[in-house]
């Protein structure tokens, strides 16, 4: 996957003819569920990549499951090794309508950047957190730009 900064406005693609497009990044979101997407988040940390805020940073690509059955705002967070987790259920509700804006302009998702937690003799599991504004600001932005 490619990574861009929130300042590129321009949209990639991923295999599949899937478009994504960057979301401003001036905030830490957390990711949930990550004991279920233990290896997937081992293989990342194994991966070659930059160094942000003192952690390994990787590109995170954010997809919206409206079929998905314990949450119909469910949001996906994927990595390059794969599915790593959700966006917290709360914040997933809130974040709803960007969603409905990004599908409605032809987006399969969204891209933002990712941080991993963990990993070292005191903290063994992985977690990640994501840089992304908040829903409001990306609602915004998404405004200005679509």
């Amino acid at each position: 996957m490619t990574t861009l900064s929130s300042r590129d406005r321009r949209s990639f693609h991923m295999g599949g003819g899937h478009t994504f497009i960057p979301l401003p990044e001036e905030h830490h979101l957390k990711v949930v569920g990550e004991s279920h997407y233990q290896p997937a988040l081992a293989e990342l940390a194994r991966l070659p990549g930059p160094i942000r805020e003192g952690r390994k940073a990787f590109p995170a690509t954010l997809i919206a499951e409206p079929d998905n059955p314990y949450d119909a705002n469910a949001i996906a967070v994927l990595g390059p090794t794969g599915q790593i987790g959700y966006v917290a259920r709360s914040t997933a509700e809130r974040f709803a309508e960007t969603f409905r804006c990004i599908h409605a302009a032809g987006y399969s998702g969204a891209t933002c950047g990712g941080l991993l937690n963990g990993g070292t003799a005191d903290r063994p599991s992985y977690g990640a957190v994501l840089a992304i504004s908040y829903p409001e600001a990306c609602q915004e932005y998404l405004s200005a730009y679509l």
